[in-house]
């Protein structure tokens, strides 16, 4: 018998990167309070909200392929 190789899958999906709400608005040329709106709008899916409690100030991770498809969007529809 052979040995069964061990270890995951041969062709892990990598982690996605995810930006803060700060990297997204310099990146998009808008303020951190647009990003927002553009999360809660459904315009980034995938956005994860983070630090929520009482003492920790909320923040919100945005996939960096949202924004990559939100930018080319924008460019398709703005020409």
């Amino acid at each position: 018998m052979s040995p069964q190789p061990t270890g995951g899958p041969q062709d892990p999906m990598p982690a996605p990167d995810f930006l803060t709400s700060g990297q997204v608005a310099e990146r998009l040329k808008v303020s951190r309070s647009t990003v927002i709106r553009l999360v809660n709008a459904g315009h980034l899916p995938g956005s994860i909200q983070v630090g929520i409690g009482q003492h920790r100030r909320r923040g919100v991770r945005i996939p960096e392929t949202a924004v990559t498809a939100y930018m080319a969007a924008a460019s398709i529809g703005g020409a």
